[in-house]
């Protein structure tokens, strides 16, 4: 039997074909098995971000929870007791005599290695009350309130 040109053209070019495919899809085989252990790492590392995350929210909010139980209990025993306020004085006329001797005192303290200092929050502004205005301005203020700032933390 007589094989014509095309047909002796044409099984070897068929043969490279189905090599060629073969090859290409154990290559397939392979890089598919690659990504498919790069996408379960990056899944695995995924969830556990979440899951820190998620502890760190849950950590967050019973920390919240139980504070918010330890600053209700404090708040109820201090109304029971007649406590309203946390200022040291209120009231107290805002003259230039008062405010320096707050500046002394607050020196002293400075002075005497003290974590405590005397805080400054000024009231009643001169031209009359103005709603959710909590504080006011020095020039402004009628008398201003003694509270005191813990520096441990600061600076």
């Amino acid at each position: 039997m007589m094989l014509t040109d095309i047909q002796m053209y044409a099984i070897p070019v068929l043969f490279a074909g189905m090599v060629l495919f073969g090859l290409l899809f154990i290559a397939n085989l392979y890089y598919s098995k690659e990504w498919e252990a790069k996408y379960r790492e990056t899944l695995k590392s995924y969830n556990d971000i979440v899951s820190k995350y998620n502890d760190k929210v849950n950590t967050e909010n019973e920390t919240s929870l139980i504070y918010r139980i330890y600053a209700d209990r404090r708040f109820k025993k201090a109304q029971e007791a007649g406590f309203k306020y946390n200022h040291l004085v209120n009231k107290i006329p805002n003259t230039k005599e008062n405010r320096d001797k707050v500046s002394t005192l607050n020196k002293k303290m400075k002075a005497s290695n003290s974590k405590w200092r005397v805080c400054i929050k000024y009231r009643k502004p001169k031209n009359g009350w103005e709603p959710n205005q909590a504080h006011v301005k020095q020039e402004d203020a009628l008398e201003f309130s003694l509270y005191l700032r813990d520096m441990t933390y600061e600076n």
